[in-house]
């Protein structure tokens, strides 16, 4: 057996902080179309993991690496087009890293590449998970929104982070405002903007600032157990059963 799948399976843990790490640099890379350089820097890390030596560089690892990729691709077993293959990803991942460029076409040809060489990394990485937890896929800390706060708070903090939804707590249960519910609510009139959401979400039914439930699971629940839930809607996750959110799933996490 290749060193590194053992030591994946017995510290299946690593596998999953290397899932976050390049999930974050993925969603990056996806909001700035020449910012490769996150995505490159785990893979170096990974690389580091793989071949078990701290001052080794993505070309030492290249082997390990192009190994954990194939894993990746035989496991989604893509079945249309004709994609690039792990080797050959590795390749320009190793020789982009290399080059004097710094924006432009090039650049953002590069960063392509690094997207899917790391979605292939991630799919690897997952075979080393047991089980499909929601905690292994939600986004952690969630940005919420706050009560006491004006509406236009949190039609600032959709368009700065590109949410969707906005979960907010409100007599004891978790509710979840959408970017059409913020619409609909201040078209008529854009001086709703200055309302607090809990006066905003008081209103009588129908006139007032739309908001759905929002389901709380445990974090050790199995992502196969929520699917049904995120057909409209995001879900939420929590630890030990306490009405805390710690995390939040949406349909897009579980693609």
């Amino acid at each position: 057996m290749t060193k590194w799948v053992e030591r994946f399976g017995e510290l299946p843990d690593a596998a999953l902080c290397f899932m976050r790490e390049l999930k974050v640099a993925r969603l990056g890379a996806l909001a700035d179309s020449e910012g490769w350089m996150p995505l490159v820097l785990t893979f170096e890390r990974l690389g580091k993991f793989l071949v078990d030596d701290r001052k080794a560089n993505l070309g030492k690892a290249k082997n390990e690496i192009i190994e954990l990729a194939t894993l990746g691709a035989n496991r989604i077993k893509v079945g249309a087009g004709e994609p690039i293959p792990p080797s050959m990803l590795v390749k320009l991942a190793i020789d982009g890293r290399n080059e004097e460029f710094h924006g432009g076409s090039a650049a953002r040809r590069f960063t392509n590449h690094c997207l899917e060489l790391g979605l292939l990394l991630e799919d690897g990485l997952k075979s080393f998970l047991v089980s499909m937890k929601i905690k292994y896929v939600m986004t952690p800390n969630p940005t919420c929104a706050e009560l006491d706060l004006p509406v236009y708070h949190a039609r600032r903090l959709m368009l700065e982070h590109s949410f969707t939804w906005l979960p907010v707590e409100h007599d004891g249960h978790w509710l979840g405002i959408n970017d059409h519910a913020v619409v609909a609510y201040t078209s008529p009139d854009s001086n709703r903007y200055a309302e607090t959401i809990k006066n905003a979400i008081a209103r009588p039914a129908g006139s007032g600032l739309g908001c759905v439930k929002l389901e709380l699971y445990d974090e050790n629940d199995e992502t196969s157990a929520v699917v049904a839930g995120l057909k409209d809607r995001p879900i939420l996750v929590n630890a030990k059963g306490n009405n805390r959110a710690i995390g939040i799933v949406t349909a897009f996490d579980l693609l």
